[in-house]
């Protein structure tokens, strides 16, 4: 996809390339190597990555970006931490 335009960054990392997942009324695009998804972005992002039926990352903010890690979102092992007063099942 050449044409950015109308797709907004949203906090996920693509499990392929570990590029910026983009986001638009249609699905979820990355901006590195053109990975589709519709629906929810865990077919592309670091989030749908599962062993054992268990989600095994997430997509996090880079906690200290650098010459050798410089994307300010990143694919973290483990699940996600749940957040006080979040609801099971929602993100």
């Amino acid at each position: 996809m050449s044409d950015s335009a109308g797709w907004v960054p949203v906090a996920h990392a693509c499990r392929t390339c570990g590029g910026r997942v983009f986001k638009q009324a249609t699905g979820y695009w990355c901006g590195g190597c053109n990975a589709r998804s519709e629906g929810t972005p865990s077919p592309i992002c670091g989030c749908g990555i599962k062993m054992a039926g268990r989600q095994a990352f997430h997509c996090a903010a880079n906690p200290a970006p650098n010459a050798q890690a410089p994307h300010s979102i990143v694919i973290q092992r483990g699940p996600a931490p749940v957040m006080p007063g979040a609801r099971l099942g929602q993100r």
